[in-house]
């Protein structure tokens, strides 16, 4: 049986020892898709950054300023979605990182188009991609493990940037 607080939400540092060692039915799985998460961040950071780091030295003819640079934008998104994660484990709100979140897959895919060969939709797809899919899973990520922690579904951060869309 698991502590709940008066709110009855889940408060990990307040349950007794025994219960932190029960799992809740699918823990192992959403642990598999966060650990897959951390796999397909690594390998879409660094397609992201290969074309980045290219466009950024082709303009500033300085390799350690391109790479600076060109890393930017997805490690920042790295950084926001682990603080994300952290914080939907914890059964907080992470608004403002899954916006982050977003932000930066924006600016890392404008760079990415910046990069590719924009008279081409496959050269633009294959450039732009990388970034804005793994914002997609790491939100995914994040409001799935927070919907496991509290059991409270979650609005995507994507929403906002959906509704633009369609009526903008």
């Amino acid at each position: 049986m698991l502590f709940r607080s008066r709110t009855d939400t889940y408060v990990p540092w307040l349950a007794p020892a025994s219960s932190q060692r029960e799992h809740r039915p699918g823990a192992a799985m959403i642990a598999a898709a966060t650990v897959l998460l951390a796999l397909l961040g690594a390998g879409l950071l660094l397609v992201s950054l290969a074309a980045q780091y290219r466009y950024v030295l082709a303009v500033k003819h300085a390799p350690v300023p391109a790479v600076i640079e060109a890393a930017g934008l997805d490690v920042g998104m790295a950084v926001f979605s682990l603080l994300a994660l952290g914080l939907a484990r914890a059964g907080q709100p992470a608004r403002t990182e899954r916006v982050l979140i977003c932000a930066c897959a924006a600016g890392s895919a404008a760079m990415n188009y910046a990069a590719s060969d924009a008279a081409s939709p496959r050269s633009v797809l294959v450039y732009v991609m990388p970034p804005v899919f793994l914002a997609v899973v790491a939100d995914r990520v994040v409001a799935v493990v927070r919907r496991h922690v509290l059991g409270a579904a979650e609005r995507s951060a994507w929403t906002a940037a959906a509704a633009a869309a369609l009526y903008g």
